[in-house]
């Protein structure tokens, strides 16, 4: 995670997201398979998750 990021507001965001690939135990890759994009969904819905339970 870049801190420096230029869009700050996106942070809490894309840091919950990559949570919620360590919590799927998701293993890195940049190849746009179908279990990449699958990965990448499925993080981005625990991202969600995780900012509404906190608000």
């Amino acid at each position: 995670m870049n801190i420096n990021w230029c869009y700050p507001l996106k942070l809490p965001f894309a840091f919950a997201h990559e949570i919620g690939h360590v919590i799927h135990g998701d293993q890195h890759t940049t190849a746009k398979t179908k279990l990449a994009k699958k990965q990448e969904k499925a993080a981005d819905l625990y991202a969600v998750g995780l900012i509404w339970a906190i608000v």
